[in-house]
């Protein structure tokens, strides 16, 4: 009731809410700065540490140098200007050192010991703002309030800190700022609790009060600016690592040379639309293997560098004809890929045609033009396969009959392409057992002639 009491009757009641906003903002920035240092090591967390501890000290200073304004002693007073310098000094290089200490991972509890540093910080900021503070009377102090004040400040900041720093719960970032105002606003006027002025009347100078509620309204300017650059730090670093972020995110998804999705996107969204497509739409899935022809004489006849150039024109190309429910991968060297969500045959065979049509347009390379052709191959979900391993085997079997057919360049996957595919493996095999086994032999024309009926390649 004393502490109530105190800040009810002997304090300028906007002052003390200009410094509530003063202390919850520099809270907020605090504890976010905190939370960046965090994240970081050597240089990089010694820098976060040092904007920390300004925006921290400076917080802190303004709110009390506010509040200290907002009293009313009812006896003239003045400042000793070095001595407030001093208090700020106090609050920064204490609450850096707090909070250095606070993320020293070596320490099982350095969070808690940090934050009981902080709040030494603030008690020794405090009372050393107390003593430039000069009032027109008799000045008594109570212990008892004195010492609580202190326990209070390092309890809170204890809590508050290794909220911030181990973070056990989702809402620990918000509780450490709650828990870091109640140890700055409790110190404060716990303390002031604890002084009793007794006016001297024959002493009548001092500083004029409206000059006083003009120098809170500066202080808690400039301690907002100082809060709003630390902030600023923040945000700037936040973007910097959302940056960066996205461009590893892209490097990992997305094609070095010709910015089309790779492999691991390619994969990802096939399983995505063949998962949709099992869920009920009444949609299909096709996918379509791309496979380039004379890719190879491209590199050959004019280096790495033209097939290179050769690789992004058809990228660009791919890139532009696609549309909704279409996709285009680049899966490595002169292989591309692509998938098609469809309900009409005809809206499949309409990409395929662009397909088609745009991979044996010319291509202007440099001072010459060719065209390099492509053998095209589809399958279709669920008709070709039920996953993602066997469409894409199938859409390779329809590629390679189409490369191996010179009358077409597409070729859609048909059953019995695994029925050759199965033979010619089976074939090899007993070859190569053959070969281990020595079980081949020579044939004579005569015999090669009467025994062809049995050989099928």
């Amino acid at each position: 009731m004393r502490v109530i009491s105190c800040i009810v009757t002997e304090h300028n009641l906007w002052l003390v809410l200009l410094a509530a906003l003063m202390c919850v903002t520099g809270c907020w920035v605090t504890i976010g700065l905190l939370d960046r240092a965090r994240k970081t090591v050597g240089v990089q967390m010694r820098g976060w540490l040092f904007l920390t501890a300004v925006a921290a000290g400076s917080s802190i200073w303004c709110t009390h140098f506010i509040a200290m304004l907002a009293y009313q002693p009812g006896a003239p007073i003045t400042f000793d200007p070095a001595l407030t310098m001093i208090s700020l000094v106090i609050a920064m290089v204490g609450t850096g050192a707090g909070f250095g200490l606070a993320l020293d991972k070596s320490r099982g509890l350095a969070p808690e010991w940090g934050g009981c540093a902080v709040g030494l910080a603030i008690s020794a900021m405090h009372y050393t703002g107390m003593m430039a503070y000069h009032v027109a009377g008799i000045v008594e102090w109570d212990a008892r309030y004195v010492v609580a004040s202190v326990l209070i400040a390092m309890a809170f900041s204890a809590v508050a800190v290794g909220h911030a720093v181990r973070r056990p719960y989702r809402w620990s970032h918000y509780l450490g700022i709650g828990l870091l105002v109640l140890a700055i606003v409790g110190l404060h006027f716990t303390a002031m609790a604890a002084v009793a002025v007794t006016p001297l009347s024959f002493i009548t100078t001092g500083t004029n009060p409206d000059i006083l509620e003009a120098m809170a309204v500066a202080v808690a300017v400039v301690g907002l600016i100082v809060a709003a650059t630390g902030f600023a730090s923040y945000l700037i670093d936040e973007r910097g690592r959302l940056e960066s972020f996205e461009r590893l995110q892209h490097l990992a998804l997305n094609d070095a040379l010709t910015g089309l999705a790779n492999r691991v996107s390619f994969n990802d969204r096939l399983d995505h639309e063949i998962e949709r497509a099992r869920e009920g739409e009444e949609t299909m899935t096709a996918v379509i293997v791309i496979d380039l022809d004379r890719f190879k004489e491209i590199n050959d006849l004019r280096g790495h560098a033209a097939g290179d150039q050769a690789l992004k024109i058809i990228a660009r190309r791919l890139a532009k004809l696609t549309g909704d429910g279409e996709f285009v991968a680049r899966l490595g060297g002169d292989e591309f890929a692509a998938i098609k969500r469809f309900r009409d045959q005809n809206d499949l065979l309409g990409l395929v045609s662009r397909l088609e049509k745009s991979l044996f347009e010319p291509l202007q390379i440099d001072d010459f033009e060719t065209i390099t052709g492509a053998s095209i191959g589809v399958a279709v979900y669920p008709r070709d396969g039920a996953d993602q391993e066997r469409l894409v085997s199938n859409a390779d079997l329809a590629m390679y009959r189409a490369k191996n057919d010179v009358t077409r360049a597409v070729c859609f996957y048909e059953s019995a392409m695994d029925e050759t595919a199965r033979a010619r493996r089976a074939l090899a095999t007993d070859l190569r057992l053959a070969i281990e086994r020595g079980e081949l032999a020579a044939l004579s024309g005569a015999d090669l002639g009467s025994d062809r009926r049995h050989l099928r390649l």
